[in-house]
């Protein structure tokens, strides 16, 4: 009974005159209570404990805190998620571009769950790989490869937002021990051009455009090709500033080419020149016509058939077709609708080209992606792009005389259906 009283009286002293740890909970106790355990305890031991000053005393009851989220162990690798890169001969190209993907090895294995990606140019988990781009060289025009290597042993830690069951993987954070592994980016090095000049749509040998007078606001779009420069490095003037002006100008993505916005602002011609950075220079012919002469005169008239077809308005229109199934009249003439007007395309001009099968690079047996590849490659002097002089042909679906990416990009069009087999041979 003596012990049990002095235990109890031991434990109030205690709790009257300490404060516990951190995250705990307060309870009060009034003096008086205290006073008379502190007079029990003194009276079993005749120890004096000293009495707090304070009007009440406080104790404290610690908490349990919630353990840190535990990171669960994978073995996985890291392969390829963006397909590859290009970039023009004599650049620096920018490897960050490309994506890297974490697959986890799966319950057989092998690595076949693909749980998320990340760019080079993030910088994330740059010791779980090496980059060997020993193969690419940026000066010469070709198709390389890449490679990325996942180094052996290296960890890192990721975060899963994939559910799979079957190895135990959950949303959260996720600790990956790498496994050796080789993956492989195709790396394009494209020819660069640098002659300049400037294009609207179809213009003729000389460089010549007939414009309508721009309605409503809405600007025509010139293209300056081939200027490699900053967007305001170059400058331009018009012969008669007040038949067309330029209202904004853009670089495109990859550097090369500028887009103008110009206005025509009334009927006239006027010369436009750009003059680059480097001295080198470029100038086109705009002659502008009202909207509504702009449909009924014909363009301007070439000595030799390059670029444009004259139009002459047509009093007919046959039902017979040819074999590129456009539409002819008795004469031979290609009846075609020209901005809602039906139009005849005289014979002997660039585009009226019986012996081309349009978009038919390879020369087989019709129009499809594979075409689309060789004449990019042919455009990037790839020596290994094998293409006939009929496929050249074939291929210039542009009707400039030249095989070039413009041409790979109208045959994808017609690939795609978004322009017709009449609207490739035009």
């Amino acid at each position: 009974m003596l012990k049990r009283r002095l235990f109890a009286a031991m434990t109030a002293a205690c709790m009257a005159t300490f404060t516990m740890p951190v995250y705990a909970e307060t309870v009060s106790v009034p003096e008086s209570a205290a006073t008379a355990v502190r007079a029990e305890a003194e009276s079993v031991q005749g120890t004096v404990v000293t009495a707090a000053s304070t009007a009440t005393t406080t104790a404290t009851v610690p908490q349990t805190t919630e353990p840190a989220a535990r990171k669960t162990d994978f073995r996985g690798i890291l392969g390829h998620y963006s397909g590859g890169y290009s970039f023009f001969e004599g650049g620096k190209p920018d490897y960050g571009k490309l994506e890297l993907a974490l697959h986890l090895e799966d319950q057989w294995g092998s690595f076949g769950h693909m749980i998320g990606s990340f760019s080079i140019g993030s910088g994330k988990h740059a010791n779980c790989y090496t980059i060997d781009a020993s193969e690419v060289d940026p000066d010469t025009p070709g198709t390389y490869y890449l490679y990325v290597d996942t180094v052996a042993g290296a960890e890192s830690d990721f975060d899963s937002f994939e559910e799979i069951p079957q190895i135990g993987l959950t949303h959260g954070p996720i600790h990956v021990t790498m496994e050796a592994h080789r993956t492989s980016f195709m790396i394009t090095v494209l020819k660069k051009h640098t002659e300049l000049r400037i294009a609207c749509g179809t213009g003729n040998e000389n460089n010549e455009y007939v414009r309508p007078v721009t309605d409503s606001g809405i600007a025509d779009f010139f293209t300056v090709y081939n200027l490699w420069e900053d967007n305001d490095s170059a400058a331009y003037t018009f012969s008669d500033p007040s038949v067309a002006e330029i209202v904004d100008k853009n670089m495109d993505v990859n550097g090369c080419n500028q887009i103008l916005r110009v206005n025509c602002l009334k009927e006239g011609e006027t010369t436009l020149t750009v003059t680059a950075a480097d001295g080198r220079t470029a100038s086109c012919l705009i002659r502008v016509l009202s909207r509504g002469n702009y449909y009924t005169e014909p363009a301007f008239t070439t000595t030799t058939a390059v670029e444009t077809a004259v139009y002459t308005e047509a009093t007919t229109k046959t039902t017979v077709t040819d074999e590129q199934g456009r539409f002819r009249d008795a004469e031979g003439n290609i009846i075609i609708e020209h901005n809602g007007t039906t139009m005849i395309l005289n014979p002997g001009t660039a585009n009226d080209d019986l012996t081309a099968d349009w978009g038919n690079a390879d020369c087989n047996d019709g129009v499809d992606v594979a075409d689309v590849v060789l004449v990019a490659r042919y455009a990037v002097a790839d020596a290994e792009a094998d293409i006939s002089e009929q496929g050249k042909r074939n291929a210039d679906v542009t009707h400039d005389g030249n095989v070039n990416e413009k041409d790979a990009s109208r045959i994808l069009m017609y690939i795609a259906k978004k322009i017709s087999l009449e609207e490739l041979a035009k």
